[in-house]
């Protein structure tokens, strides 16, 4: 009988520290759910940054569209000053009318390029403002 109740303890003892007890458990569940909420607040952050970009996004097109409006007012004014160079003045001979008008040929065209860097601009960033839009709606 002493060898039976012997055998009973033995395996009771073994068998109670084969598996994790209360505390390994508890440990691994906080494991786990610590790994769970640092997960949530990484994608809340990034969720946050992504709104951020495409706030500044917008900033950013909204202030290459007034960019976009002053320079078309500046080569419009361009235009507009090459038909007065391009008119008869008293007193100016054809070589420095020739001259003026070259010179407001390259500023015209400086404006017009600008322009189009502008546009080019403007378009690049709605893209990325769709790129991150896109990426938003994956959260």
């Amino acid at each position: 009988m002493k060898t039976s109740l012997y055998t009973f303890i033995f395996l009771s003892i073994i068998f109670m520290s084969c598996g994790p007890n209360a505390q390994e458990k508890a440990a691994q569940q906080k494991i786990h759910d610590d790994s769970i909420a640092l997960s949530t607040k990484n994608k809340v952050e990034d969720k946050i940054k992504i709104e951020e970009q495409i706030s500044s996004t917008k900033n950013t097109i909204d202030q290459l569209k007034d960019n976009l409006a002053i320079a078309k007012g500046d080569a419009a004014a361009a235009k507009d000053k090459m038909v007065t160079i391009k008119e008869w003045q008293l007193g100016r001979t054809s070589s420095e009318r020739e001259e003026q008008v070259k010179n407001q040929t390259i500023v015209i065209e400086e404006a017009e390029r600008k322009i189009a860097d502008i546009e080019n601009a403007i378009v690049d960033a709605e893209n990325a403002r769709e790129e991150l839009q896109l990426a938003l709606k994956k959260f």
